[in-house]
């Protein structure tokens, strides 16, 4: 019974990160700037997903770094 609710947290905490990976790729796209004279840039998911990824762990870890002891 323990290592199905350590199961169960783990997953509780990938898919809690994966939505904040969402957040961030959304946010990411909705301030991108674009320039006047820009062609069609095309950024792959993948490379959205790991630019989110890490935009999720930097704040983590800000707060982590800022939180009173």
């Amino acid at each position: 019974m323990l290592l199905l609710s350590k199961i169960d947290m783990v997953l509780r905490f990938i898919l809690t990160i994966r939505g904040l990976v969402e957040q961030e790729i959304s946010i990411m796209d909705q301030e991108r700037s674009r320039f006047p004279d820009e062609a069609n840039l095309l950024v792959p998911d993948f490379m959205k997903k790991v630019i989110g990824e890490v935009t999720v762990q930097a704040r983590q870890r800000m707060r982590l770094i800022s939180a009173p002891e």
